[in-house]
């Protein structure tokens, strides 16, 4: 999103920002992604994310159009885990406002246009779901914005949280001023974020204070569908919820052509704290020894493009993500930021420390790990 979308908004400062978010969980929590992409195409890391889910009650985010049909499903075998429910709509539609016309949220479809805690009730119940999010179409500019905060501004149930799907690009340093004026005037309540991009936005440090501050003024809200490493670092900064996917990559806005990905799923990595391709890991640990997995007894730098050896990744993803946030939660609240800063140092350090086989080079380390570590030297 441009920037400039966001300058004129720009009403509210660093210095004035009055605290409002509202706490949706006494305990943070962090969430797997468990269920298919917007096609309907299954993913493999689904099936290993729910068994965990039932094993350990970790939190589901359920983001397809039949999100309610499958938190019923997930309910047949795993009545612990919180479960939230996002019907995905923002991956297709965006909102649209032309000629006084708006269209924001899929209630708005239909005559008479249903009431949105109505709604939300209807779905709880038939889902079994412990949270809803609004049916919200994409955010793509100021007005957009205004226009989905004031379709939802009727929201009363605690467990439907308005969700703003967005570009990542409001939490640059020339738009964030912009987006939280935006939030200032709307009727204060929790929030739910999801930021949309074609890559990986979260690799550079401003669009990481971006977030940090934006969670400084909405503690407690919910961010969606963040690797490994920003959903630690929003936790550590004030979310209330966040999930993670299978991916490194951010969601997608309506019309941003998917990226191609390797034949293999990324890793997660807990000793580097990576997530790339096991390839990469097979050529830093080319005559060294290959790092292990106590829970899946396994290596894990050697695998085929095998659908057992792809479900072998996605059963590590699941427990490992799930292991990183009950370790940072574990911390009381005022010492997980420092905790995880600590950690992602000696991260930092193992790679310096790995004799890989890379023609003297030393291995690359992931982007958002340097930016968060460059943040700890500046901040």
């Amino acid at each position: 999103m441009a920037r400039a979308l966001w300058r004129a908004s720009a009403g509210i400062g660093a210095a004035h920002e009055k605290v409002v978010g509202v706490d949706l969980l006494r305990t943070p929590t962090l969430a797997l992604v468990a269920a298919g992409d917007a096609s309907g195409s299954p993913d493999p890391s689904v099936d290993a994310v729910r068994r965990l889910a039932a094993e350990r009650g970790t939190a589901l985010h359920v983001c397809s159009p039949a999100s309610h049909v499958e938190t019923r499903e997930i309910r047949r075998t795993n009545v612990v885990s919180s479960v939230v429910v996002d019907a995905g709509l923002w991956r297709s539609r965006a909102v649209q406002v032309a000629r006084g016309a708006v269209a924001a949220v899929s209630l708005q479809v239909g005559s008479p246009p249903m009431r949105i805690d109505e709604w939300a009730a209807g779905l709880l119940r038939e889902s079994g779901a412990t949270w809803a999010l609004t049916p919200s179409f994409h955010v793509g500019d100021a007005a957009a914005l205004d226009a989905l905060l004031a379709a939802t501004e009727q929201v009363r149930m605690p467990e439907l949280v308005t969700h703003l799907p967005v570009d990542a690009g409001v939490l640059a340093p020339g738009a964030i001023d912009g987006f939280l004026a935006a939030l200032a005037r709307t009727r204060p309540r929790p929030f739910a974020f999801t930021f949309t991009a074609g890559g990986t936005p979260f690799d550079r440090p401003q669009t990481l204070l971006g977030l940090r501050r934006l969670l400084a003024v909405h503690p407690g809200s919910h961010v969606y569908g963040v690797a490994p490493l920003v959903a630690a670092d929003a936790l550590a900064h004030g979310a209330g919820l966040v999930s993670v996917g299978p991916s490194a990559l951010a969601p997608r806005a309506p019309g941003v052509a998917e990226v191609a990905e390797g034949p293999l799923p990324a890793l997660f990595l807990e000793t580097l704290l990576e997530l790339r391709s096991p390839s990469d890991y097979a050529d830093w640990f080319a005559g060294e020894e290959s790092p292990w997995c106590d829970t899946c007894a396994a290596r894990l730098d050697l695998f085929d493009p095998t659908d057992a050896d792809r479900a072998a990744i996605a059963r590590h993803n699941a427990h490992a993500v799930d292991d990183l946030g009950r370790w940072l939660l574990a911390h009381d609240p005022a010492d997980r930021a420092a905790a995880l800063a600590a950690r992602l140092a000696d991260a930092l350090d193992a790679h310096a420390a790995l004799t890989a086989d890379l023609g003297g080079a030393a291995p690359v380390v992931d982007a958002t790990l340097s930016a968060l570590c460059a943040l700890e030297t500046t901040t």
